[in-house]
């Protein structure tokens, strides 16, 4: 892998938050921003409520 092409991944794998606004266009909603959050610091993925948020999944990767 190319020098430049690397930091670009390890840039955005880092702040997934980043890649969705530069590269997909998106603007995260706060509790979007706090999911990649809890991802990034336990390394935890925190699924989006269902129906009236009554549940909630947690996986660890």
């Amino acid at each position: 892998m190319n020098p430049p092409f690397r930091r670009i991944c390890l840039e955005y794998s880092e702040k997934p938050d980043r890649f969705a606004k530069m590269v997909l266009g998106f603007h995260l909603a706060p509790v979007q921003r706090e999911w990649t959050a809890n991802f990034l610091g336990n390394r935890f993925f925190h699924a989006a409520p269902r129906d009236h948020g009554k549940s909630t999944l947690y996986s660890y990767l």
